[in-house]
């Protein structure tokens, strides 16, 4: 099995975010230029499962198996997402 390489997985996994909250693109565009930008990103993205954010930060796709693991996390963010109800406070799959 072969698996996109470079940024195209996260990339693809952003715009899972963008599309389960519409808002997010301006928050990831605030977290460019600000700490309060960048800890709403985090936030968010816990809010779908806690502790999703650091360990989408582990991911290296430049590494050994990067681009496996990038693959791996962007079909768990898939799944959350579709899992998940309308409400912002739901975390965690169903």
């Amino acid at each position: 099995m072969s698996f996109p390489t470079g940024s195209a997985l996260p990339a693809a996994t952003l715009e899972l975010f963008i599309d389960h909250d519409p808002e997010f693109l301006t928050v990831l565009r605030e977290s460019r230029h600000s700490i309060e930008g960048l800890r709403e990103v985090a936030r968010r993205i816990n809010a779908i499962s806690p502790g999703l954010y650091q360990e989408l930060r582990k991911i290296d796709v430049k590494s050994e198996g990067g681009d496996i693991r990038a693959a791996h996390m962007f079909a768990e963010v898939r799944n959350l997402l579709q899992g998940k109800n309308s409400s912002p406070q739901s975390v965690g799959p169903k």
